[in-house]
């Protein structure tokens, strides 16, 4: 099994990227890890079905704002990238697009950290937890290992 973080979710205001995104670089900074601000007009080889769907029928491209970091050098990024409304949307997930059994999949992000340590998986959990609990007004996570419903570092360490 894989261990695998999928989650989404809703800033409880838009105007929260901003905090967010300054925090979470604190964060990367204290911690040493590497990081990516982001400030995007995706549109180029961008299915126009995707554009419609994120941003209106008279749209022509998604605005996206926020940052990506990477907790450990074995672990994937954690996108926190967003919309104008404050939803969560990975770039990534921008540029598979259609490739999703539904255009609704797109807002769920997906962080791999199976070949880091298990407590890089927990850190991830916990720092998740603290930003949904202060930013966000939606969140949902599915977390492979269960750690995020458990807790258990014990059973996480042993996958």
């Amino acid at each position: 099994m894989g261990v695998t973080l999928h989650y989404r979710g809703r800033l409880r205001a838009p105007e929260l990227v901003r905090e967010l995104t300054e925090e979470v670089q604190d964060i990367c900074k204290t911690n040493g890890w590497s990081y990516r601000l982001h400030e995007l007009e995706m549109d180029e080889g961008i299915d126009p079905k995707v554009i419609h769907y994120v941003s209106g029928k008279q749209a022509t491209s998604i605005p996206l704002r926020g940052i990506h970091f990477q907790p450990h050098p074995e672990s994937e990024s954690v996108m926190l990238t967003f919309t104008p409304d404050g939803r969560l949307l990975p770039i990534v997930s921008v540029l598979a697009g259609t490739a999703y059994p539904t255009l609704d999949d797109m807002f769920w992000a997906h962080t791999k950290t199976q070949f880091a340590s298990a407590e890089t998986h927990a850190v991830l959990c916990k720092l998740l937890r603290y930003l949904a609990d202060k930013y966000f007004s939606e969140w949902e996570v599915l977390d492979e290992a269960q750690y995020w419903e458990t807790g258990d570092l014990e059973k996480l360490q042993r996958l």
